[in-house]
């Protein structure tokens, strides 16, 4: 039994991170993927602001000589939108960062399933040879690990 347990392992280990990840949550991946989406979605959303600047500078340097060429309707518009671009872009981030977190805890507690039926199911002679407090640091500790990378880094990496 440990045999095949290790086999599995090791056949893991050839696999990207993320696809060792994605082979874990079950139906729950498309919220892994839905907040990469959202996340960079308000990633490109939060460039919009910067190009309203870049307008309205441009517009502001353009009447530099003459002030009656100023197009203040524009102005109001590009800061306007500059606002609007920066709540969106919160708001989708923000839509992103609940997704990979609902992903996340599904990951998590999937995961600790998965290690304690492995346990349970292993001799007594391997839970003599390890110290409880080990094994329970693999099962809790590590998930939580793995929890702050799934629900933290790879949405901050697909915004970037």
């Amino acid at each position: 039994m440990f045999d095949t347990a290790k086999q599995e392992f090791l056949s893991l280990k050839n696999l990207s991170v993320l696809k060792q990840i994605f082979s874990y949550p079950g139906k729950y991946k498309v919220f892994i993927v839905l907040s990469c989406v959202f996340s960079a979605a308000g990633g490109i959303i939060s460039l919009l602001p910067y190009i309203c600047i870049y307008y309205i500078a441009k517009n502001l340097l353009g009447a530099w000589d003459n002030p009656d060429a100023l197009d203040t309707r524009a102005l109001v518009r590009y800061g306007w939108i500059a606002v609007h671009a920066t709540i969106g872009s919160f708001m989708v981030y923000g839509l992103g960062l609940m997704f990979s977190h609902l992903g996340a805890f599904h990951l998590m507690a999937r995961l600790r399933i998965l290690f304690i039926r492995k346990l349970e199911s292993l001799p007594l002679g391997f839970h003599l040879a390890n110290p409880s407090g080990e094994l329970r640091k693999i099962v809790e500790k590590n998930t939580e690990n793995l929890e702050n990378y799934v629900a933290h880094q790879l949405p901050d990496t697909a915004q970037a």
